[in-house]
């Protein structure tokens, strides 16, 4: 493999772990808004599609949408990732 190839799989797959690393910090930060939610409220389990549940979500809409971006950017990342290393691969490098 030519080190042009390495170099640029080694970025992409740094690039991926952060990405991993700022999805899973973003699950923490939702869980934790929600415990945080649930506390306040006197609650210890909030059953979905119920008042409860439409008054955490809409309390933590921010951190949802945090999670679902970085989701997203993490999906990009692999996606590039395999990219780069298929062409790397059929490449012959």
């Amino acid at each position: 493999m030519k080190a042009t190839h390495l170099l640029q799989l080694a970025t992409q797959a740094i690039q991926f772990a952060g990405a991993v690393a700022r999805r899973r910090q973003a699950e923490e930060v939702l869980r934790r808004a929600y415990y945080s939610w649930k506390f306040v409220a006197g609650l210890d389990y909030v059953e979905r599609d119920t008042d409860a549940w439409c008054a955490m979500t809409e309390a933590t809409e921010t951190e949802y949408r945090a999670l679902a971006r970085a989701k997203r950017q993490e999906r990009y990342y692999r996606d590039r990732l395999l990219k780069l290393a298929g062409a790397a691969q059929a490449e012959g490098a």
